[in-house]
């Protein structure tokens, strides 16, 4: 009973101490942080920075700042993009932790007119006297 318990003890101190394997570093375990600023330096909040192979993302906060966590040891397609700029993608190799920043360039978005009118009363959709049309926003 003792020799089993002995090499059971001895096994467990072996694999704590034995180094990690490659497939054990690339499982996850990295990450990816950094900042996305305007041409003049600011930060941009809100832009959405996608991590395309491992299907992850993160919003830059306030500060322009994100992180995203536990992703495997790799290279990656890092895509960054907020409406009223242009969208970018970096290729970026992820050993331990990485830190990106990125700059993003303002791009012009024109909207058509939008022509706005009222009645005193409240009408049905459907009984508008003008065409009528129905706007739906999503980020």
């Amino acid at each position: 009973m003792r020799s089993n318990w002995s090499i059971g003890v001895w096994g467990l101190l072996a694999a704590i101490v034995s180094p990690p394997s490659l497939a054990a570093l690339q499982q996850g375990g990295a990450t990816l942080s950094g900042r996305v600023l305007d041409a003049g330096g600011d930060p941009i909040e809100r832009a959405r920075v996608t991590v395309g192979e491992a299907g992850r993302f993160a919003f830059t906060d306030a500060e322009g700042r994100f992180q995203i966590t536990d992703l495997a040891r790799r290279e990656y397609t890092v895509a960054v993009q907020r409406i009223g700029f242009h969208p970018t993608t970096r290729r970026v190799q992820l050993a331990d932790n990485a830190v990106l920043d990125v700059v993003l360039e303002p791009s012009v978005v024109q909207l058509p007119a939008v022509q706005v009118s009222a009645t005193p009363l409240a009408t049905a959709y459907l009984d508008a006297p003008q065409p009528v049309s129905s706007v739906d926003a999503t980020l």
